[in-house]
């Protein structure tokens, strides 16, 4: 007896697995069987899809969360200085205080922007070059 796999054109189902026959008879599975194989096989398959779908869209939702409270945390932050209030009063810019003080412009707009504060050598050194009292790179603690 000779064993030849069946064609795909031969089959029901397109996609499903192969199965030999013996000229007239199946050898092995019925083909019920395979075809429910097959569909096992492909629903399995979309499962793990799904779940990594899922895993990366929980992922996604964590991040979102995240930037959200950045956000509010963005909002709610505290003026602590009051650098850029006064470049512009005095018609200076971010990067000519950055050329003044040899720091990254970048820096100094994190200064500007309260997101990040100067350290009290570096306010000394910002108010001589404005020619301006330190208080006055300062709010007041006093509301």
């Amino acid at each position: 007896m000779e064993l030849v796999p069946i064609m795909p054109s031969e089959s029901r189902l397109d996609r499903k697995p192969k199965s030999f026959v013996c000229r007239s008879k199946v050898v092995g599975l019925e083909s019920k069987s395979i075809k429910t194989k097959y569909l096992f096989i492909k629903m399995t398959k979309k499962l793990d899809f799904f779940n990594k779908m899922h895993g990366k869209l929980l992922s996604l939702a964590e991040k979102l969360v995240f930037l959200h409270q950045t956000q509010i945390n963005c909002c709610m932050k505290e003026q602590i200085n009051r650098l850029k209030v006064v470049l512009v009063e005095q018609q200076r810019t971010n990067k000519w205080l950055a050329e003044q003080l040899g720091k990254d412009p970048a820096t100094v707009s994190k200064w500007c922007t309260n997101s990040v504060q100067p350290d009290v050598k570096t306010l000394l050194e910002i108010a001589r070059h404005l020619n301006v009292d330190v208080k006055e790179l300062l709010n007041s603690s006093k509301s």
